[in-house]
């Protein structure tokens, strides 16, 4: 296989998981599914999967990239070594990329095959490869609020509202 075989592989099988698990609906969230958004999005190409190694410098360089992309919400950084990066490098990598993606209207989320992250006792950011999503701010306050009175949250601990708001900069409450 080729590195763009491979890459391709890669981003197919990310996408049916987002299928399969993300866009499914689940008791935990109120029979909305994990991301009430991802189909959506996914659907009216609103994301982009890139294959990439996860650094700091690389996910910053495509940065200009994605922002130029107006019809674009968000843009999925996807390394394609699962045992890459470990579920706590990823967590060191989003925080450090959250310093400075809020003046740039961006914020960091990351997901990892072994992230500890659940509600109730579903493994919301287990995906299949490490990876670091990029969402415009604006998109994800919208899509926060537009959940607030519903039944997404109510399963919820502070803790897991808590960890949403550590990854998530500048959030005042999940």
């Amino acid at each position: 296989m080729t590195a763009a075989s491979d890459h391709a592989e890669i981003v197919r099988e990310f996408t049916q998981h987002i299928i399969d698990f993300v866009e499914q609906p689940h008791p935990t969230f109120g029979n909305l599914p994990v991301c009430p958004f991802a189909r959506k999005a996914r659907l009216e190409n609103k994301i982009e999967l890139t294959v990439m190694e996860l650094t700091r410098a690389g996910i910053l360089a495509l940065v200009p990239s994605f922002l130029a992309k107006a019809e674009l919400d968000m843009l999925m950084c996807v390394d394609p070594r699962k045992d890459g990066l470990s579920s706590p490098e990823i967590y060191r990598l989003v925080a450090e990329l959250n310093r400075e993606l809020p003046a740039m209207n961006l914020m960091a989320l990351g997901g990892h095959p072994q992230d500890p992250f659940k509600i109730d006792d579903v493994y919301t950011r287990r995906d299949p490869y490490p990876n670091v999503q990029l969402l415009r701010l604006d998109v994800g306050e919208r899509a926060h609020q537009s959940l607030k009175n519903s039944p997404y949250y109510d399963r919820w601990t502070e803790s897991n509202l808590r960890d949403v708001t550590v990854s998530a900069p500048d959030r005042r409450s999940a």
